[in-house]
């Protein structure tokens, strides 16, 4: 090293578990995080369950496989037959599929051509106005593979939303599976029509879900007590930044 030039590392700060042990695995890092700093969400204003349509899903996000559209298009069929009223509402500019094609093509000519009247693509939208067609919605759905922190089922849960969510990525932080959402493995569609039939055909499970996950995110990931996790962290940075530079 260079004569008089101290090294040293400061603490490591990670916005999910997921991500920490992803990043653990691809540098090779022995120190657990010194800590974990999700993402704030905003809750928005309660509205009552009366007021919600009773049979109206909705997937935000970018058409792609990551995403699990293609998961969701293979399911929906079977959600229809259970539920021939349910409503499939799509916000999220459209990706593409594996074979180079528009995926919002690819699903609706592979999976939902029979179903066309009940699914409704929005495209790309402004927030405030996905947020109020989660907050007006029976059950949001994101049956993501891989996700470093997803603000989608949060903002979902946030408004009052029952919410289904991944078993993979962040997922199992997020949501505490039957207590403030559902969680699914996305490469089961099975899964996936399990879940939104037990909500759709459930007021109580539907209503129960939407207050509980509103309240996670109220508790946990509002922005006051984030705000103060990352004045703590960064005070340790600084602490040991001024401490090994002596």
């Amino acid at each position: 090293g260079v004569t008089g030039v101290q090294t040293f590392t400061l603490p490591i700060c990670s916005v999910s578990r997921y991500t920490a042990e992803k990043t653990r695995f691809l540098f090779g890092l022995t120190a657990e995080p010194s800590a974990v700093i999700y993402n704030s969400v905003a809750v928005g204003e309660p509205i009552r369950n009366s007021a919600k349509s009773r049979n109206r899903v909705i997937f935000t996000g970018t058409l792609t496989a990551k995403k699990g559209i293609v998961s969701l298009a293979q399911a929906w069929p079977a959600v229809k037959q259970n539920h021939p009223e349910a409503e499939l509402h799509i916000f999220g500019k459209d990706g593409l599929a594996e074979n180079g094609t528009s995926m919002r093509e690819f699903v609706s000519s592979n999976f939902l051509r029979d179903h066309m009247a009940s699914v409704h693509f929005h495209g790309h939208q402004p927030r405030a106005q996905v947020l109020d067609h989660l907050r007006s919605a029976r059950v949001a759905i994101f049956p993501s593979y891989a996700e470093a922190f997803a603000m989608a089922p949060l903002e979902a849960m946030a408004e009052g939303c029952a919410t289904i969510y991944s078993r993979m990525g962040s997922g199992p932080e997020l949501i505490e599976h039957g207590r403030d959402g559902l969680l699914i493995d996305p490469a089961k569609p099975a899964d996936i029509v399990a879940s939104l039939c037990a909500i759709l055909e459930n007021d109580t499970l539907a209503e129960k879900l939407g207050n509980a996950g509103r309240e996670r995110v109220r508790k946990k990931f509002c922005s006051e007590r984030i705000l103060q996790m990352n004045e703590d962290f960064y005070g340790i940075c600084m602490g040991e930044f001024l401490y090994r530079a002596r």
